[in-house]
C-alpha cells in the first residue's frame, strides 16, 4: 500500500523508472478498457433495431386508460412502421409502459401495443410503441 501512496503523492517525473512504467501500463490498460466498452456500446445500439422502418404518414387513432383510470381516445399521425412496432405523432403524451389500442387508418392495421418512449417535439409528442398483437 505504501508503494501506491508513494506513486500517487509524487509528480510523474520524480518517480523511479519502475514506478513510471507501472503508471504507463495502468493508463494504457484504462484506455484499452474505455475503447473496448465504447465499441461494445456502439455494437449494442446498432443491434437494437433489427427490423427495417418504413416511412408512413397516415392518420392513426389511439385509445388507452391513464394511471388514474381515465379513458382517452385521440387521433394523430403514424410516422413509420416496422415489423415490431410504430412511431407516431400525437398532441397528447402517453406514459411509457402504457398499453394502447391503435388503428392505422390507411393501412387497415389495428391492434394492441405497449408505449416504449414518449418524447416532446415542439408542441407535439413522438411516441414509439412495440406491438403486442396486430390484425389487418
Amino acid at each position: 500500500m505504501d508503494f501506491l501512496k508513494e506513486i500517487l503523492d509524487k509528480p510523474f517525473l520524480q518517480l523511479q523508472l519502475e514506478q513510471q512504467a507501472l503508471v504507463v501500463v495502468v493508463v494504457l490498460a484504462c484506455l484499452v478498457l474505455v475503447g473496448y466498452s465504447t465499441t461494445a456500446a456502439i455494437r449494442h445500439i446498432a443491434r437494437r433495431r433489427v427490423e427495417t422502418r418504413v416511412a408512413v404518414f397516415s392518420p392513426i387513432t389511439i385509445s388507452w386508460q391513464d394511471s388514474a383510470g381515465t379513458a382517452h381516445e385521440v387521433r394523430g399521425h403514424c410516422l413509420d412502421l416496422s415489423a415490431g412496432g410504430l412511431r407516431m405523432e400525437l398532441r397528447d403524451p402517453i406514459e411509457p409502459g402504457t398499453s394502447i389500442k391503435f388503428e392505422v387508418l390507411t393501412r387497415n392495421l389495428r391492434g394492441e401495443a405497449s408505449v416504449r418512449h414518449c418524447t416532446a417535439v415542439g408542441a407535439k409528442y413522438e411516441i414509439g410503441v412495440q406491438f403486442l398483437n396486430t390484425s389487418q
